[in-house]
């Protein structure tokens, strides 16, 4: 049995040893005799190392909209190498198909002519091309489905050989809607480069993964060595429905008073959450677009707020009893001198406000009376002032998720700049700078009964195995902004800028929309005037505060009218949404906001008129002119006035009208009173002598 394992083992040696030498001779045949074959079937494969590219996460708003995400692209391309091409004869193949591919082709990219694409394809197909475009940009997944079964490409890319190059593209789902805030990013790298794109590009971008690509002639086989991680999605706090409200309301407005630049955000009272910020910016006349200079105005422009500020002094002066809301002041005659400096109230043209209430003091937004308190109360002790503005929290940093955000900037006591009138600046909104975001967020806090709560626009950013790797949530930045009894006589007193008579913002009061606000105007360092209106509706229940500001408007006739009523019609569209009501139950506003009808007749009394009343005017002429309003500037337009012919009196006030027919010798009977409307006697007919002709005149 020993004997028999011995054999066993020997002979298992034995067959060892001859491997080992089968093995060698094999390698030094090959390597001295078939070494050059080898060498030159090895250059046949090629091993590339290729990034493979994650897929960037997309943004979404509050209820699972799509806004941005990544479309898929393809660049076409042919392969006129393929192999069943060469094995079918030269021509054959290709001589069955170009004509009808080409039809195809030209029909669908309409780049070149059936006859130019056969010649191309042809050229490409005998150069032995492998890559031959077949269209210059990228195009859908769809158009790519389109072509692929187009004639000759139907039967596939190893017969066919068409051929396509993944690529992808960032669109924004709904337009133009929000697109500032949402931001844009880089072509060359895919990184955010503005918005949210921006702020959460290492959520969004995902990490890249590696494979090796084999190639071996015509096939590749890919081995995926680090698989890819998609990016996280963004989901924001946006409303869609409401977003559309508010930037169609802005536009609107902008586009027919005017205007650099404006911006409108609305938040949730209780919550913090942002479901509107519209940041428009002219792009031509009459056109505003979402601007992307990367500056959202609402949370980085730097301004003086004005006379929305005023809020902010009369909580810091009921709170420390310097005065109640029956107090009266006297404010004069509406000029008032305050360190040689002489302040104008807003009517000081009508001679003042005279003696008035605090309470009515901030309802007509006196300049005055709110500089007098101020400046009575704390001129021995600006510091106090300023340090009740920051125990307030109103300019503590809200750490909003956009980029290039600003927090308010206080003066310096220790300034050289600060003076004796700088408090009495201060208290109305001057010496001091505030993105429109913090003045919305202090209003906001007056509406949910003093609490301070930080505005946010990210809810959530969820990775692609759907895991919540961020959320954010309500934070209370100061629970009470003051005691109950000032917050209730705030809270009174922005109702009566809207509801009383007198109030800044009258013109937008509705019974069935109850508002509360304020409005503001501030002279802008370098020239015009920016304009606010900041509130919260209802005002017995509020739901959402909101701001809208409005740069340089070119017809300015007043916050209220412009800012106030571009609010409220925002609100009561969003208020019907909210309660699912018909919007034509609401009260329709005035029309008194409306550009004035401007009678025709002699240019240089027109010119006059319209100047003193402070409006832009187009030089111009002629002697007679009608007048159309075109991007704040009134045109005059001639009205040609020839010897011998009827004059066209059209739009003329009555002792214009009269002046030039009585010239031209008519007669002329008057019916009605304002501007001409009908004439009896056409314009550019010849005059007869002595005729009478009737004129109606209609006030409208």
């Amino acid at each position: 049995m020993k004997f028999d394992t011995n054999r066993r083992v020997l002979l298992l040696f034995c067959l060892f040893i001859v491997f080992i030498i089968v093995i060698f001779c094999a390698y030094g045949y090959y390597n001295i005799f078939e070494r050059e074959a080898l060498m030159k079937e090895a250059t046949k494969y090629t091993m590339i190392k290729k990034t493979v590219e994650a897929q960037r996460g997309s943004i979404y708003s509050h209820d699972g909209n799509l806004m941005s995400t990544n479309m898929p692209l393809y660049k076409l391309y042919m392969d006129t190498r393929v192999e069943y091409l060469s094995d079918c004869g030269t021509d054959s193949v290709i001589n069955i198909y170009i004509d009808s591919l080409s039809y195809c082709l030209s029909k669908k990219f309409k780049d070149r002519t059936p006859k130019e694409y056969k010649k191309y394809i042809l050229d490409g197909f005998h150069k032995g091309n492998r890559a031959l475009p077949l269209y210059p940009r990228y195009v859908s997944y769809f158009d790519y489905q389109e072509v692929s079964k187009f004639p000759l490409f139907r039967l596939g890319k190893y017969k066919g050989g068409l051929k396509a190059e993944d690529g992808s593209m960032r669109q924004h789902m709904y337009g133009n809607l929000c697109a500032s805030t949402i931001g844009n990013i880089y072509k060359s790298t895919g990184n955010g480069r503005s918005g949210l794109e921006y702020v959460f590009n290492d959520y969004l971008k995902g990490k890249d993964g590696y494979a090796d690509i084999i190639k071996f002639g015509n096939y590749m086989l890919k081995r995926p060595v680090i698989e890819p991680v998609d990016g996280c999605d963004v989901y924001t706090t946006i409303d869609i429905d409401i977003q559309d409200i508010c930037e169609s309301e802005l536009q609107h407005t902008l586009s027919l008073y005017g205007g650099e630049r404006g911006c409108m955000v609305l938040m949730e009272v209780k919550t913090g959450k942002i479901r509107a910020i519209v940041d428009l910016a002219r792009a031509e006349k009459g056109v505003y677009v979402e601007a992307f200079d990367e500056q959202n105005m609402a949370i980085s422009d730097l301004s003086n707020p004005g006379s929305t500020f005023k809020t902010m002094s009369f909580m810091i002066a009921l709170e420390d009893n310097v005065c109640d809301t029956n107090d009266i002041v006297s404010t004069g005659n509406g000029k008032y001198n305050f360190y040689g400096s002489t302040i104008k109230d807003s009517n000081w043209k009508k001679g003042g406000h005279g003696d008035i209430s605090v309470h009515n003091i901030l309802v007509q937004s006196s300049n005055i009376g709110v500089m007098k308190i101020i400046n009575d109360a704390y001129k021995k002790k600006p510091e106090k002032f300023i340090n009740r503005i920051v125990d307030s929290k109103f300019t503590q940093d809200i750490e909003i998720s956009l980029p290039n955000a600003n927090t308010p900037i206080l003066p310096d006591l220790e300034s050289p700049k600060w003076s004796a009138i700088s408090l009495p600046w201060l208290s109305i909104g001057y010496e001091v700078l505030v993105p429109p975001i913090y003045t919305l967020n202090f209003y906001n806090a007056i509406a949910n009964n003093g609490v301070m709560v930080r505005p946010y626009i990210v809810e959530k950013v969820v990775s692609a195995d759907e895991e919540e790797v961020l959320t954010f949530d309500t934070k209370i930045t100061n629970s009470s902004i003051c005691s109950y009894s000032t917050l209730r006589k705030l809270q009174s007193m922005l109702r009566g800028v809207v509801e009383s008579d007198s109030g800044t913002a009258r013109m937008i009061n509705s019974e069935k929309l109850k508002i509360a606000g304020k409005t503001g105007t501030a002279q802008m360092p370098d020239g015009g005037e920016q304009i606010t209106f900041c509130g919260y509706f209802p005002f017995d229940n509020p739901l959402y505060s909101a701001i809208v500001v409005v740069k340089r408007p070119y017809f300015n006739i007043g916050a209220g009218n412009i800012c106030g009523r571009t609010f409220y019609l925002a609100a009561k569209k969003i208020f019907a949404m909210h309660l699912k009501e018909d919007i034509d139950s609401y009260e329709q506003l005035p029309d008194s906001v409306n550009i004035p009808p401007v009678k025709a007749g002699n240019a240089s009394k027109v010119s006059a008129a319209l100047k003193k009343l402070d409006y832009r005017v187009k030089g111009s002429k002629a002697n007679w002119v009608s007048t159309s309003f075109v991007d704040g500037t009134f045109v005059p337009k001639e009205v040609e006035i020839i010897d011998g012919l009827v004059p066209n009196v059209h739009g003329m006030a009555a002792v214009d009208a009269l002046y030039l027919l009585e010239n031209s010798g008519l007669r002329v009977m008057l019916y009605g009173s304002g501007r001409v409307v009908s004439q009896s006697i056409s314009p550019g007919v010849k005059v007869k002598k002595g005729e009478t002709i009737h004129i109606t005149l209609k006030n409208r």
